[in-house]
């Protein structure tokens, strides 16, 4: 057994004095480590402890390769559209950001016509104005945390410029001027289109017992709440008329991912035996797919 010598003792003592009276005059690191113990590590430095930069979309985002005026002449084309069958103004909402769990996955239609993984966000497709909107919320909320400033510290979207050249949208608006915005248009017998997913016309959503709302009912219902005499469209037929025609960069998209699925399940069929099981026979096509640039 080992004994600690007296000078361990006093050394100890001394060190624990020199904390104490730093403590109390208010001394900062210079005094701890002078009292350090001869091999110990130093003690952090307080730079270290700076809070983590606030985060912006594109360090996280992967931007794909359409242009925005791949996403304007989408959107003029529907703009287009909505005009020649009626007008009004269509409302595309994103995704509302709840995932459980699983990876981020936008809606279809505002990825379509924005190229954004935002979510809470409403894009306006305005056929009476020519113009379009994008009601984008100041921060997205799914960064934040007080509680845990460092692990989340904050992303903005509303003033993120690289973010809006990705669109290349007219005009961007605080999502919070949105709910104004719809009742004024409302009030002055706007015609509000919405792709309700299908073709025929449209009829109140009703709000079911058991499960949730998408966010494209949800906004509906609260349209109805609100706006109970607001002239609600479909607009199902100019969104698939809209989306029948593709640039020659589309058409080439859509031609690297068809290859890529191609290959997928050439290799995957080529894997099938006696005992391989789903997963494995998954894997080989998810494998193959991504070797060839496809995402998760």
């Amino acid at each position: 057994m080992l004994v600690p010598s007296s000078e361990s003792h006093s050394w100890a003592a001394r060190a624990r004095l020199a904390l104490l009276l730093g403590a109390m005059a208010g001394v900062g690191s210079p005094t701890v480590a002078s009292a350090q113990a001869p091999g110990s590590p130093p003690p952090p430095d307080e730079s270290s402890f700076e809070p983590t930069p606030e985060q912006r979309y594109g360090d996280w985002v992967r931007r794909l390769d359409f242009r925005p005026q791949e996403y304007a002449f989408r959107r003029s084309n529907m703009i287009r559209l909505l005009r020649e069958s009626g007008g009004g103004m269509m409302i595309v909402p994103s995704s509302d950001g709840r995932t459980h769990g699983d990876t981020f996955r936008q809606l279809g239609d505002f990825w379509y016509y924005t190229g954004l993984e935002v979510p809470n966000s409403v894009l306006v497709l305005d056929a009476d104005r020519d113009r379009s909107i994008l009601f984008l919320p100041a921060t997205d909320y799914r960064f934040e945390n007080p509680g845990r400033p460092n692990d989340f510290p904050g992303r903005p979207l509303l003033d993120d410029f690289q973010l809006r050249s990705i669109a290349g949208i007219e005009e961007y608006r605080d999502a919070s001027e949105f709910e104004d915005y719809l009742a004024r248009r409302a009030r002055g017998r706007a015609t509000l289109r919405v792709n309700l997913g299908a073709p025929g016309a449209f009829e109140p959503p009703a709000v079911p017992f058991f499960g949730g709302l998408d966010p494209v009912t949800a906004m509906l219902v609260r349209i109805g709440q609100d706006h109970p005499e607001a002239r609600i469209a479909n607009a199902f037929e100019e969104v698939a008329m809209g989306r029948m025609v593709k640039s020659r960069f589309e058409v080439e998209k859509m031609r690297i991912a068809a290859d890529a699925t191609t290959q997928g399940i050439r290799d995957a069929a080529a894997r099938i035996r006696p005992g391989i099981d789903e997963r494995t026979l998954q894997g080989v096509f998810e494998e193959t797919c991504r070797s060839r640039g496809a995402q998760t």
